[in-house]
């Protein structure tokens, strides 16, 4: 899915859990849902460590005395490059959790970042790809597929412009 429709399907749907489901005054409202919105690309960052950590990877590989000089480096990327495969570790339930346990216990912003990670995930699953709710315990991935991610870019983009259409109708209501 892309990052636009990400956005303006957290947009649209935060807000309506704050103002219509939770009850918050309508500025509140608008100013979450937009921090929401903002957040809703955190679980895609694991796409852009996966991808750096394997062109680094390629680099090293390709050089042994490098890689030998930088071993430590070596074994960071390649661990990063294992853990943050797409659609892995920051598309499951388990991240969710962390996310939660990190409000309650430091910052309660880090709900509003579970909030906007559950809505991703959500929004994923209505993609031909799926999403592995329970990685790291199940690969199983989860889905109902109505986005092919692959060929409907353009209604992607023109859906996106609905639904902020949509959030501006909301917002004059």
């Amino acid at each position: 899915m892309i990052s636009k429709l990400h956005l303006s399907l957290s947009l649209v749907v935060s807000y309506l859990i704050f103002y219509y489901l939770l009850y918050f005054d309508k500025i509140s409202a608008i100013i979450l849902s937009l921090i929401v919105a903002a957040f809703s690309s955190i679980p895609d960052f694991d796409w852009k460590i996966y991808s750096w950590s394997s062109r680094q990877l390629v680099l090293l590989n390709r050089n042994k005395l490098l890689k030998l000089l930088v071993f430590p480096y070596y074994i960071f990327i390649l661990s990063l490059n294992k853990i943050f495969r797409h659609r892995t570790l920051t598309h499951s339930l388990f991240f969710i959790i962390v996310l939660i346990l990190l409000g309650h216990f430091l910052f309660p912003v880090f709900y509003l970042m579970a909030l906007a990670v559950l809505l991703h995930i959500v929004e994923d699953m209505f993609t031909v790809s799926g999403v592995p709710l329970f990685y790291p315990i199940s690969r199983k991935t989860y889905k109902i597929p109505i986005i092919n991610t692959k060929k409907h870019t353009r209604e992607q983009k023109i859906a996106a412009y609905i639904l902020c259409i949509l959030f501006i109708i909301l917002l004059i209501l």
